[in-house]
Formats: structure tokens, sequence, C-alpha cells
């Protein structure tokens, strides 16, 4: 491709709705259409697939809503509603959809760049919402469904939504995002002490019902640092409401060290009542925050997994999650020269990798040196990736 061809996208996309309508609406004269539905879209940096498409009809959401509900009486089943996997009239892409996919992926690629294959994902993606808003039109024009028909891309992260729709359509059929979006603005315009603690609350869901995604605050609540600190060791303190494995997951991401928070972290990692999920949580972060020894320290007094758990991290997807200091092998090389038996252990955890940036590539470069193989191993393929892009 000597460019990303993004017409060829929209062509393909509004093309299944109206080939997937029409089948619908032939085999099904008398159902009513209310919504066709992009879902399951993928993207990884090296494949793009392009993505499935339902039609939802009143009558077969019935059916599918009575199904659940026979399972379970007090089902909440509202989310079906555009629940693209749990509807009966659900297409995978032809070979022809997937070609036009493939061909954008191979267009990402060709640019040599992680940043670059992000872009060009990301503008294949932006080609959906425009896709199902000439699709909607299309579809009424030729007499297949009424004015009260609408076509969504649903991505994930539901970013894609919004643009597919009016702002009456986005508030009638998904108010959760249009509060969502109000709660979320309404919070970011909060003095500082009274953001943070509305983030807090949210993800340690102390407040039931929220209309923002606990899932939401985790980005937010990282981006406020310090600020967030005080209450992540309350909660780990047992002082305020919350998990505390929680709170030593946030502490990772939040990556700003206080004597306070490793204080709190260590109780925790010596609690002898503590679950290992939560006490696996407190190791990661310590050594996210740059103190491994403590952590090394009690090799021996810690169940094997909940050390291998923390040493990996600093390593692994996990720190990519939040803010995170610059990849460095010295820690865990000093670890190493008193427990070497943890190289081979290290080696046989299959937690995945890190990606490193621009400034990192220099200790990778030095990793690959290391008289420890899960050190070259690591660095080996931390640059493999990193020259890839």
């Amino acid at each position: 491709m000597a460019k990303v061809d993004l017409g060829s996208v929209e062509q393909a996309a509004v093309e299944q709705v109206l080939r997937e309508v029409r089948r619908v609406r032939a085999e099904h004269p008398d159902e009513r259409i209310y919504a066709a539905m992009f879902h399951v879209f993928y993207g990884d940096g090296e494949d793009i697939y392009w993505p499935c498409l339902s039609v939802g009809t009143e009558e077969s959401l019935k059916t599918v809503e009575a199904r659940y509900l026979e399972r379970d009486p007090d089902d909440d089943v509202s989310s079906l509603r555009f629940s693209g996997a749990d509807l009966p009239y659900m297409v995978e892409a032809t070979e022809a959809e997937m070609a036009v996919a493939e061909g954008v992926n191979e267009y990402g690629l060709s640019l040599g760049g992680e940043d670059a294959w992000d872009e060009v994902y990301q503008q294949f993606l932006e080609v959906f919402p425009r896709a199902a808003r000439k699709a909607r039109k299309a579809a009424i024009d030729e007499g297949l469904v009424g004015e009260e028909f609408i076509v969504v891309a649903l991505d994930e992260a539901m970013e894609l939504v919004p643009a597919c729709l009016t702002r009456e359509q986005l508030e009638r059929h998904f108010p959760e995002l249009v509060a969502g979006q109000r709660e979320e603005q309404r919070i970011l315009a909060l003095p500082e002490a009274e953001r943070v603690q509305a983030l807090l609350d949210i993800s340690f869901r102390r407040i039931e019902g929220s209309p923002l995604w606990w899932e939401r605050t985790d980005p937010l609540l990282f981006r406020e640092g310090a600020a967030a600190v005080p209450g992540l060791v309350a909660v780990l303190e047992g002082r305020a409401e919350g998990e505390r494995w929680t709170a030593a997951r946030l502490a990772a991401g939040v990556n700003h060290a206080t004597p306070e928070l490793i204080a709190a972290l260590e109780r925790v990692l010596d609690d002898e009542q503590g679950e290992e999920a939560t006490k696996g949580w407190a190791a990661s972060a310590l050594c996210a925050l740059g103190r491994m020894e403590l952590l090394a320290g009690r090799i021996g007094s810690l169940p094997e997994a909940t050390i291998i758990q923390g040493l990996s991290h600093p390593f692994g997807p996990f720190r990519d999650q939040g803010n995170h200091a610059p990849l460095d092998y010295r820690p865990l090389e000093a670890v190493l020269e008193v427990h070497p038996e943890f190289d081979e252990k290290l080696l046989n955890h299959s937690g995945g990798t890190c990606e490193i940036d621009e400034a990192e590539v220099a200790e990778a470069e030095r990793g690959t040196a290391s008289k420890w193989k899960f050190i070259r191993d690591h660095a080996e393929d931390v640059l493999e990736r990193y020259r890839a892009r």
C-alpha cells in the first residue's frame, strides 16, 4: 500500500451493515430492527482484525433476555440490548473485509514504529463512526428500517460510541456514557483534595452506582501523583474503607514513594493473616517504588510466588499501566547475587514483558551482557520489540 486506504475501510463497513440488515429483514420480515453494531475490535501492534457485526431486533432481544432470566430471575438484562456477542444475528468478517483490515495493518507495519502503527490503527477505528452514520442513512433511505434505527461501533472503552450518534440518540440509548462524561468533568473541576478523594471513593467502590466507571479512575488517579498517596496509605493501614490489594496496585501505578507508604506496604507483607493476593501486590508496589531490597530481605518468610511477583513487576506489562521508574536491572542483579536460584524461577514465570522507550535503550543494551539469563533474555526481548517499532 502506498498509503492507508481509509476509503476502502469505510466502504466495506457500510456495505457490511447494509448486507446484514438486508439479510435480517429478508429472513425475519416481521421483526423490528433497532440497531446494527460493530464489536470485537482488535489491534495489538502486529495484527488488525475486522470487527464482528450484530443486528438487533426487539423480538430476538426478548428471546435472549428470557434465556438469561430463566437462569437467574434477578439478572439485570438491560445491557443485553447492545451486547453484540449475545445477540443471535451476528456475523464475523468476510475474507474481503479481513483483507481490508490486513491492508491497513501492513501499511502500519511498513512505517516501522509502534507510535506510527498506533496512529494508523486509531485512524482505522475512527472510520467506523463515519461508516455508522452513513450506513444508517442508507438503510433508512432504502426503506429497510425506521428513523429509530441506529448503527454503533462498540469498542471496549466505548470511546467510538459518541461519534456514531446525535446527542439525543446518545442520551436515549447510552445514558450511562453521558452521565459518566458529566461526572468525570465535574470531578476534574474540583480542587485537588476533593478531586483525589472523589477518585479514591470510586476506585474503592465506596460510592454505589457512580456513573464514572472505576476502571476509568485508574489513569486519572495516577495523574494525581503524590496527592493520592495519603489516601492509599489509609486503606493499607485499615484506617479507610477499601481492599488493601487495590491500594497496593494503585500505589504501584501512582509510583510516588513516601516513608509512610513504604512502611504500610511492609506491614502488609508481614501480616500473618493477610491474603496472598494482597501480599503479591504489596510486593509489586515495593519493587515498583524502588525498594526491591525490602522484598529480598523477606525471601524465606514469604511464599515464593509473592517474591517472584514482586521481583518481576518492574520488568512486566503492569509496569506500563501507570507511572514507572526507568528500566534498571541493578536492584535485581543485587538480589540474584545473594539468591541466584531466583534466576531460573523468574525465567519460568510467564508474566509478560514491558515496553521500553528511547531513554531506556542503554540499560537494556547493558542487560544483554548480564551474567543472569533472566536479565539477558528480558533485555534482548525488549530491545527486539523496541527496534521493530
